[in-house]
C-alpha cells in the first residue's frame, strides 16, 4: 500500500467515524470516500484511522 499525505476532513457531508480520524493510505477504503475538494491536509489532531492503520 502506498503511503500518501495526511488528510482528514471536518465537512458534514461524511459521517463522525471518518471525520474523527486522520488518513494516510491511497487504499483506505474511507479515505477514498472522501472528495479532493473535502479533504485537510494534516492530521488535525485527530487519530489515525483505523483502516489506514491496518494497511500500512
Amino acid at each position: 500500500m502506498a503511503k500518501v499525505e495526511e488528510f482528514n476532513t471536518s465537512t458534514p457531508q461524511y459521517p463522525p467515524e471518518h471525520r474523527e480520524v486522520y488518513h494516510d493510505q491511497s487504499e483506505c477504503k474511507f479515505g477514498k470516500a472522501i472528495k479532493p475538494e473535502h479533504r485537510l491536509r494534516g492530521r488535525g489532531g485527530k487519530k489515525h484511522c483505523s483502516e489506514c492503520e491496518r494497511l500500512g
